[in-house]
């Protein structure tokens, strides 16, 4: 994320996940992404309908948690 923001510039990181998958959930958290939305029913995964879950970060967010 340092590198995103410092060296490439980039103003916001965005992922979005199949709300069922619970280690790319903990990774977002672990780096410092914050759960911005949950979307029921939205993505059509393996023959079902599932959730899906948005995590995002500005270079601010960064900067607050000392970079």
């Amino acid at each position: 994320m340092k590198y995103l923001f410092e060296e490439v510039k980039v103003h916001r990181v965005q992922a979005n996940l199949d709300a069922r998958n619970l280690a790319s959930q903990r990774l977002c958290e672990r780096i410092g992404m914050r759960k911005e939305a949950h979307f029921k029913q939205d993505y059509w995964s393996k023959g079902e309908w599932t959730d899906s879950i948005v995590y995002g970060m500005l270079a601010e967010d960064l900067e607050s948690r000392g970079g």
